[in-house]
């Protein structure tokens, strides 16, 4: 009966890892949107610097209900400094492919992240990737390359290349987050990453020149700002309750939500081919759920 509860316990909190890094793919991919809003007026690097400046609010707030400052205490403050620049540049480079391509478009790029993340978590963090977590990622990825398809058969340009160095950043993000879940709070890797992607940008934007945002805009800035700090949590604290392999097919899930907002935003119109594309990311994520929660 203890090997039952145990085992029970053990289910429960990695389904509880995968809930919450859901919630963080619905947070995110709105906050791309507003993001995306806000680089028809604003440079990537201004955009990230006026939400970081915003998010230190609602950090502040996390971090006050998580401990308190004394939370703030890293057992790997160079491993934290190290994932807080990698954000930055994951986040540049992010912010940059939403400008230069469809919300949709940029993200199914980006989302090959998961693959990287699952072939490297094995000699990287010496967890074990199953042929489920494998096929899972794979079919996430089949729906991926349908959503991502060129219209017409249209060649991509030299701009694909930037949502790809976004994906590998991200994958070495992701990976750091895994290890620090291990020693410091999520609090604690929260603060650190968001502190020096505000400091990172702006010196990048004291350097490249900025103006003032209007009130409507500072009300995008702030929405993106909560918005974008609310998904972090949540992503630091599924990478700390699950393994990372298992919960990296679920970020195909912003693939789905960023089709909707473009459709509600800018009234793209998902083709069928598309939508077989996201109907294959849910199902890899709803598949690896059932079968890990079974292997458990």
């Amino acid at each position: 009966m203890a090997a039952t509860g145990v085992g029970a316990g053990r289910i429960g909190v990695r389904a509880q890892g995968i809930l919450v890094f859901c919630l963080s793919t619905v947070l995110l991919t709105v906050q791309d949107a507003l993001t995306k809003l806000l680089t028809d007026t604003y440079s990537p690097v201004e955009a990230l610097f006026y939400r970081g400046g915003a998010a230190l609010i609602p950090v502040a707030v996390i971090v006050a209900f998580s401990g308190g400052w004394r939370r703030l205490r890293s057992a790997r403050p160079m491993t934290n400094l190290a994932r807080g620049i990698i954000s930055l540049a994951t986040s540049i480079l992010v912010v940059w492919s939403i400008k230069l391509l469809p919300l949709a478009e940029a993200l199914a790029i980006i989302f090959i992240n998961p693959l990287i993340v699952a072939a490297l978590s094995g000699p990287v963090l010496g967890e074990r990737v199953s042929w489920r977590q494998w096929g899972a990622v794979a079919v996430g990825f089949t729906g991926a390359m349908l959503i991502i398809r060129p219209s017409g058969g249209a060649p991509l340009d030299w701009s694909v290349l930037v949502p790809i160095g976004a994906a590998f950043l991200g994958a070495a993000r992701d990976l750091l987050t895994r290890y620090l879940g291990a020693s410091d709070h999520p609090s604690t890797v929260l603060f650190y990453t968001m502190v020096v992607m505000f400091l990172g940008s702006a010196v990048l934007v004291g350097w490249s020149g900025t103006h003032a945002p209007s009130i409507g805009e500072w009300w995008l800035i702030l929405a993106a700002a909560v918005l974008v700090t609310g998904a972090y949590w949540c992503q630091i604290n599924g990478f700390k309750l699950a393994a990372a392999a298992v919960i990296a097919p679920y970020k195909y899930l912003s693939l789905v939500w960023a089709g909707l907002l473009g459709w509600a935003i800018w009234g793209d119109v998902m083709e069928p081919v598309k939508a077989v594309g996201c109907l294959l990311v849910v199902a890899s994520g709803l598949y690896l759920l059932r079968a890990e929660t079974a292997r458990a």
